[in-house]
């Protein structure tokens, strides 16, 4: 219901030229069930949508229990073109250890850590996740960003993204077209 919803909601986008991603949240029940993945390889084929658009996310501590049958999933995911993400990160009991061996396109600090940027273990802490991921070739998102302080410290860190309400709460499809033609008009 979802992903079909999703897909659809981005084919009225593309129509109207606007250009985005979009992620949606798996469980790890989902993934490693087969009509998840035969549905991953149909529905947006029959939607003549690009795979490369979706972005799907799936939380460290899922991750964190290694599951050769997830992980496999996993690289078929990719191999569709669907990009991949750990969703917040830092919040797992593997967390580093399973990074290496995990195929994922981005990392997601969790909010827990945005909260407390400010103070210098924290802040070290968030650096070595952001170095780390680079050095494995990877792109990083800060969840969770709500204050301009917070966005200073994480350009400093050399963050790629961020996500939270320092740029928007949630919105509703409509209330999203009007913040991101204004959005784009701004920042030109």
């Amino acid at each position: 219901f979802v992903f079909d919803n999703v897909t659809s909601q981005m084919e009225i986008w593309k129509s109207k030229g606007m250009n985005i991603k979009c992620s949606v949240n798996a469980s790890v029940n989902e993934l490693i069930h087969d009509d998840y993945t035969l549905w991953a390889k149909n529905i947006v084929t029959s939607k003549n949508a690009d795979r490369t658009d979706y972005e799907i996310e799936i939380t460290e501590r899922a991750i964190a229990y290694n599951d050769c049958r997830l992980i496999e999933k996993m690289r078929y995911l990719k191999e569709l073109g669907y990009q991949l993400s750990i969703d917040d990160f830092g919040t797992g009991y593997n967390s580093l250890m399973s990074v290496g061996e995990i195929p994922f396109d981005k990392l997601k600090i969790d909010k827990y850590f945005i909260d407390r940027i400010d103070k210098i273990e924290i802040s070290e802490l968030v650096r070595f996740f952001i170095e780390y991921s680079h050095t494995l070739g990877k792109t990083v998102i800060a969840e969770g960003v709500e204050t301009e302080e917070q966005l200073n410290i994480l350009k400093k860190l050399k963050c790629d993204e961020v996500q939270g309400y320092f740029y928007s709460k949630p919105l509703l499809p409509e209330d999203f077209e009007t913040f991101y033609i204004e959005f784009n008009q701004e920042n030109k």
